[in-house]
């Protein structure tokens, strides 16, 4: 009996060991990204410096005085502007919560697998989905990309549980973290109602003449989580019209006016250009996707993420101006369900192949992931080395150019948290003035709106410069990554001009 003991403790434990071993090889991974590439993609220096407004005292805003909505997560603001009040520079802090969030997306995706019988397969579901090669860099990109996650994570993890207020906490992080973390409410509220009708129908098949007990059950299951999503719903609104005039975020009003993406551009996007580099490849992982959750479908937590996997590729068909950062939820959601799915099948089975198989895949796993991290870290290099040449090193001249009370118009809004100057953008993410401009004059190039509002410097993508037409107010000033040429991640080779004002008005 007491061997029996022995080798049932040794059969858990090896497993758990070998996950608790992933997790620190994960984050060395993750630190190492970070420390040799630096890497950050353009729109995470927007948010540095709503971050700086925020610890600085002037609230969420990119310029000091104008309360502005171009934020896309004050969740994620808030965040990195109280780490900034420890000193810790901006940047770090964002990386610190960017890995610490993606730890705790390893710990709810354990603890979702505890389902299965075998030890393996609950160490390998969150052990793949951590050493993802794809999903590394952003958790270090200076987005809220991991923070959005592990709060769908969990808002699936308490879906799964019917944890009525922890849910309605997760519900409220996931829509101030992004706003179209209204998909995942949607979806799982969705496979809430539908498991609260089954126990509903569950109580009355047990006792017709027990009334109560299911008005009770409809009442805590249903009504609440109900009333708790609306009134959640409403305060997300309620915050953007006090503080910006409008419900809707700024945001999601200018890209749904201004960047409007066909479907086949989207699937593009993410087949040729970045993720599946063929449409073949992703038509396949979609069929594994569908075909997973149709043989796990008595598994509620594979046919969660599968459904919640198809709703997120949905909202990416129907997405304006498609980013790499919007696809990345996508792929940590679908990806655990087609890991939950085949956890599933395995589980239905007893056979004792299922234990060295999954060990084995695992292993198989990890050395992939290790050859595919140098690919990795080379193309972050070089996307990060871009952005130094053009954005930082414009941003960087103006900053120690100019005067204090300078004002500049750019089309890289992160430009700004370089050059530490009152910044109007375009397409007018922070500056509703252009936005409005831009709705009544179509037609305006970015000079001739850069002299109707008199800023005194222009900068933006030009190439090459020879073909711009220079208003007579503006002069050419220089421009920045013209000697950069190679092609990685779909950035083609681009420089930014800079334009300065020589005639007052």
């Amino acid at each position: 009996m007491m061997n029996l003991i022995q080798s049932a403790k040794s059969t858990i434990r090896m497993p758990v060991i070998v996950g608790l071993l992933l997790l620190p090889v994960g984050i060395a991974l993750r630190c190492i990204l970070a420390a040799g590439t630096d890497f950050a993609v353009g729109d995470a220096f927007i948010g540095f410096r709503f971050a700086e407004q925020f610890a600085q005292g002037h609230g969420l805003v990119f310029n000091t005085g104008e309360l502005v909505g171009g934020n896309t997560s004050p969740l994620f603001s808030i965040l990195m502007g109280m780490g900034a009040l420890s000193g810790i520079a901006i940047p770090l802090v964002s990386r610190m919560i960017g890995i610490g969030f993606d730890i705790g997306v390893f710990f709810v995706a354990w603890r979702i697998t505890a389902g299965f019988r075998s030890p393996w397969l609950r160490v390998a579901i969150p052990g793949m989905l951590f050493l993802h090669p794809m999903l590394l860099p952003y958790s270090i990109c200076g987005l809220e990309t991991t923070v959005y996650v592990f709060f769908i994570f969990l808002l699936a993890w308490f879906t799964i549980e019917s944890k009525v207020t922890p849910y309605c906490l997760a519900a409220l992080a996931v829509l101030f973290a992004r706003p179209d973390g209204v998909v995942a409410i949607a979806v799982t509220m969705g496979f809430w109602l539908w498991i609260a009708y089954q126990r509903v129908l569950a109580t009355v098949s047990r006792d017709d003449r027990d009334v109560v007990t299911p008005l009770v059950i409809a009442f805590k299951q249903v009504l609440i989580p109900l009333v708790a999503v609306m009134v959640i719903g409403a305060s997300y609104g309620a915050m953007n019209y006090f503080l910006y005039g409008s419900p809707i975020p700024p945001t999601v009003a200018l890209k749904a006016f201004y960047g409007q993406s066909t479907i086949v551009e989207n699937v593009t996007f993410i087949t040729a250009r970045f993720f599946f580099k063929h449409s073949s490849l992703f038509v396949a992982y979609g069929v594994v996707l569908v075909w997973g959750a149709w043989l796990a479908r008595k598994f509620r937590p594979a046919v969660l993420f599968c459904a919640l996997s198809v709703a997120y590729l949905l909202f990416l068909m129907l997405a304006p101006a498609l980013r790499t950062w919007y696809v990345v939820p996508f792929i940590y959601l679908s990806f655990t369900g087609i890991l939950l799915s085949i956890g599933a099948i395995l589980n239905e089975h007893e056979s004792p192949l299922v234990v060295p198989s999954v060990a084995t895949s695992l292993g198989v796993y990890v050395l992939v992931a290790g050859v595919a991290f140098r690919s990795v870290y080379h193309e972050c290099k070089v996307w990060r080395s871009r952005i130094a040449v053009q954005v930082e090193a414009g941003g960087n001249w103006i900053r120690q150019n100019t005067p204090p009370d300078a004002t500049i118009f750019v089309t890289a809004l992160e430009t700004g948290w370089f050059a530490k100057r009152h910044t109007l953008d375009f397409p007018g993410l922070v500056s509703p003035q252009v936005f409005k401009l831009l709705k009544e004059h179509r037609n305006l190039d970015f000079l001739q709106m850069a002299d109707y509002f008199k800023v005194d410097y222009a900068f933006y993508m030009s190439d090459p410069v020879e073909e711009i037409k220079v208003p007579p107010n503006y002069e050419y000033v220089k421009s920045f990554g013209a000697e950069y040429g190679d092609e990685h991640m779909g950035i083609e080779k681009t420089r930014y001009s800079l334009f300065k004002r020589v005639k007052k008005d």
